[in-house]
């Protein structure tokens, strides 16, 4: 008798771990969970970030699940520059599922990845992710007839049957691989995505069965793009696609983001997010988000979306995502040391008089030395600017916030320069950008060359030879005015034109 009843309650519980199993218990806000999204996602991301996620479903009136989880990832990079290369990450996870969370599974993972750059904006992550999990059933969960008293159950009282937690422990690998795109804030453009969770077969045994059954292969497909980005604004659609063995779920949504901070130049270290996804299994998925540089807070809520539901659906679920964010890349700071040490700012004078560029002269043979007659060459005068020509090298060029496009004011100042150089083909000029302090210092730099970069190219779309003009980006040094306020940050946000003497 006893053996019959542990049995039936090994089949009960059989029945409710592939129920849970089916429901696929799996973060509604997979950007937010990259250890647990693909091991590729490792290598794919500035942040060195600590995350803590809990989740809480149900499946029915007494059966659900509720997932605590804990992850961490380092991004790895070049000393010499501070490129990233890779990265590594760290997740440990407690999961509860079945009738009052009696199966229990705790999970260790752990993975690298490489990440390759194709070009300055294009990227290709490959990731592998390894992890030990250990299935088994809470007893203390466990109520049997010996401990009804009159039909009363009496808590503590021995169950009168000689269980085993049934604990089976096996190792799992994961395989994955992201090509993406980012913009010069290291925002992403766009991202596609597949994993292949479990690729050796991990084989568990459940409870008296002595046979191991091998759990299934899961594939996973997402992606994201950014659709919108205008002023403070950006609509990024995405998609997951999941399946395994006859069990499959596709989510389609967006995540709406609002800049927060005034002048900042990457969405993602500062913004308020709104999400909403749809299931194909019944659910709607809404999530609220709030970003600083240092951190993260972000609820979702799974909605069913039709009054049918059965235990294979999606009934309800909440989701709750902490995260710190320590740095952007351990090297970060040293390579932007390093930047400000190689580059030497030139004084930037004020002209008001006609300026003069000179020529390299000519040595001309030594009286000492006999006298051999030369064709006469023509004789070379330094070109002379005129009074307004040369004020037009004290203005400065500017920017709209946040992105790398002239304003219309600034396109006509470079035509008036181009008209100047075109004229004066012994002039050569050097484009030095600037930024606000706003965001990384490293990231500035960056942008500040970016912009000196976009300048020159308009010139040189003009018609100015490209080995007439220098460039050189200085990030947050040498302020004209304050960042305490837009008015100063706007003129902190420049590339100054410089003539080479």
């Amino acid at each position: 008798m006893n053996k019959f009843k542990y049995i039936l309650l090994a089949l009960l519980l059989g029945g409710a771990t592939y129920k849970a199993e089916a429901q696929s218990n799996y973060f509604s806000q997979y950007h937010l969970t990259p250890v647990y999204t693909s091991p590729a996602e490792l290598g794919a991301t500035d942040y060195f970030q600590v995350l803590g996620h809990y989740r809480k479903q149900s499946l029915s009136q007494d059966q659900g699940y509720r997932n605590f989880a804990l992850s961490g990832i380092c991004p790895l990079n070049y000393k010499d520059g501070g490129r990233r290369f890779g990265g590594i990450g760290l997740g440990i996870m407690n999961e509860n599922s079945g009738m009052m969370g009696v199966l229990q599974e705790t999970s260790i993972n752990a993975g690298y990845a490489y990440n390759l750059q194709l070009s300055q904006s294009r990227h290709i992550s490959v990731g592998l992710q390894g992890g030990y999990h250990r299935r088994n059933v809470n007893l203390g969960k466990v109520t049997t007839d010996g401990q009804y008293q009159n039909g009363v159950y009496v808590p503590g009282m021995p169950t009168g049957e000689n269980f085993s937690d049934g604990a089976s422990q096996a190792f799992r690998a994961d395989l994955g691989a992201t090509w993406y795109a980012v913009d010069e804030y290291g925002d992403r453009k766009y991202a596609l995505g597949v994993t292949a969770f479990n690729v050796n077969g991990a084989n568990y045994e459940f409870l008296t069965s002595s046979q191991e059954q091998a759990a299934p292969i899961r594939y996973q497909a997402y992606g994201s793009f950014r659709a919108l980005s205008k002023d403070k604004l950006q609509i990024v659609p995405t998609f997951r696609y999941m399946m395994e063995k006859n069990y499959s779920q596709l989510n389609m949504g967006s995540l709406f983001m609002y800049q927060l901070q005034e002048g900042q130049a990457s969405m993602h270290e500062s913004h308020l997010g709104l999400g909403a996804w749809y299931s194909l299994n019944n659910a709607a998925i809404f999530s609220l988000e709030y970003a600083q540089p240092s951190y993260i807070v972000s609820v979702s809520y799974d909605l069913p979306a039709s009054s049918n539901i059965d235990q294979m659906q999606v009934n309800n679920g909440v989701e709750v995502t902490f995260g710190w964010r320590l740095n952007k890349g351990k090297s970060r700071k040293a390579a932007h040391e390093k930047v400000e040490s190689a580059v030497v700012a030139a004084p930037v004078e004020k002209k008001t008089e006609p300026v003069v560029v000179p020529v390299e002269k000519q040595e001309l043979p030594s009286r000492k030395e006999p006298v051999v007659p030369v064709k006469a060459e023509p004789l070379q005068v330094a070109p002379v600017l005129s009074k307004e020509e040369a004020e037009l090298f004290d203005q400065t060029i500017h920017f709209e916030a946040g992105k790398q496009n002239l304003t219309a004011s600034s396109k006509v100042l470079l035509d008036e320069v181009s008209e100047v150089l075109l004229a004066n083909k012994g002039v050569k000029v050097e484009l030095v950008g600037y930024t606000d302090n706003t965001g990384n210092a490293e990231k500035n730099q960056q942008i500040s060359l970016t912009r000196a970069e976009k300048s020159r190219d308009y010139l040189v779309q003009k018609g100015v030879e490209i080995n007439r003009i220098s460039v050189k980006g200085m990030g947050e040094e040498k302020p004209v005015a304050s960042n305490d306020n837009p008015e100063g940050r706007e003129r902190n946000r420049r590339v100054e034109i410089r003539l080479v003497k």
